[in-house]
């Protein structure tokens, strides 16, 4: 399902989508039909350029409980909270607070680990679901 909300009825320049200005990056919808996002070229932020940040942790499940973080995730990740996700598909969800808006990656203890993403763009809680056989958290990336 998707909503659009118009934000000015201004035109759009057609020279901006055809000049270069403009990166474009091709996507597919839930139903397979392909679409584009694009952003205008601008110089990368301070942050954009800075480097990624890999954090080891043991975030077991929780339960209802959050859990405030330790070290210097805290920087990044204030509270997370990993729990049975009862009544759907996902066995499990992750919730976190971030005091810092970026890419986050979770990689669970699996034997073949996976890692789930979530992307924040505001400091707020944010969830990820999914499924494993092996849920405790062992390692977090953050990329601003």
């Amino acid at each position: 399902m998707s909503t659009e909300t118009t934000i000015s009825n201004a035109p759009v320049p057609k020279a901006a989508a055809e000049d270069g200005s403009i990166s474009w990056t091709a996507k597919t919808s839930a139903n397979g039909v392909a679409y584009e996002v694009g952003v205008r070229n601008a110089a990368p932020s301070k942050a954009a350029t800075a480097g990624d940040e890999s954090y080891d942790v043991d975030w077991p499940v929780t339960g209802d409980n959050w859990v405030e973080t330790k070290g210097d995730i805290h920087n990044r990740i204030t509270y997370y909270r990993l729990k049975e996700n009862t009544f759907s598909i996902w066995s499990w969800r992750l919730d976190i607070s971030n005091v810092a808006d970026g890419d986050y990656y979770f990689t669970d203890s699996d034997v073949k680990p996976d890692t789930y993403h979530i992307a924040c763009f505001d400091t707020s809680q944010h969830y990820v679901r999914f499924n494993s056989p092996a849920p405790t958290i062992k390692k977090v990336v953050y990329k601003p």
